[in-house]
């Protein structure tokens, strides 16, 4: 029963002892806030994660690209291939310039690939 009663009446940690430990928690912060030379593993790595994100930008950009030709091709393909009767002359006139447009462009793409 003594032990319970001088547990008690233990004195608690002065307000001082903490102004201690908050100035070392404060000191261990900026410690941690400060810029370390990169190790030769975290820079191995750093390197790879890099390297595997150019790739994956290179990858997209190829898939990317391809996409828009295929896209670019149906496109032409429907211009190409639209009944005109029943238009307005305007309609007309508009399909007759995009069809026009679409042969000049794959005149020049084939003229390039000679």
């Amino acid at each position: 029963m003594e032990s319970i009663n001088a547990k008690k009446t233990q004195k608690r940690p002065s307000s001082s002892s903490n102004y201690h430990t908050d100035e070392h928690n404060i000191q261990t912060a900026h410690d941690a806030n400060q810029e370390r030379p990169v190790g030769r593993k975290a820079a191995k790595k750093t390197l790879e994660m890099e390297t595997s994100f150019i790739g994956l930008v290179a990858k997209l950009t190829k898939e990317t690209e391809a996409k828009n030709r295929f896209l670019k091709e149906a496109t032409s393909k429907r211009m190409m291939a639209r009944n005109m009767e029943g238009m307005t002359p305007v309609q007309r006139r508009y399909y007759e310039l995009k069809q026009a447009q679409i042969l000049e462009d794959l005149q020049k793409e084939m003229d390039a690939r000679e």
